[in-house]
């Protein structure tokens, strides 16, 4: 999907800083939150979010909490030594792992 603005271009008029809303798109799509996309793209969790909402793509609703098994992300944790990589194979956002193994000891 090629995402552009109003005024015909990648980015909203007079941007601040330059992210690549393509990118932001994708990462979006994939379910990385705007927090996560902002550390991707080296910008704020606010300019993620108010650069893919004016192109026109709508903020997911704040999820219901997510229950993951905490003693195999544990495990999974002291293997892999990444909370991304421990996500990924849960299926869950890195932020989750990283708040439940805190939570958890």
């Amino acid at each position: 999907m090629r995402l552009a603005y109003a005024n015909g271009t990648k980015q909203p008029p007079n941007p601040r800083k330059y992210i690549d809303i393509e990118e932001a798109y994708r990462l979006y799509g994939a379910g990385n939150s705007h927090g996560e996309i902002a550390k991707i793209l080296g910008c704020s969790a606010e300019t993620v979010r108010s650069r893919l909402g004016y192109a026109g793509v709508y903020s997911r609703p704040r999820s219901t909490p997510i229950d993951i098994d905490i003693e195999e992300a544990y495990r999974l944790y002291g293997i892999l030594k990444s909370y991304r990589k421990v996500a990924e194979i849960l299926n869950c956002s890195a932020e989750t792992v990283r708040s439940k193994l805190k939570l958890g000891s």
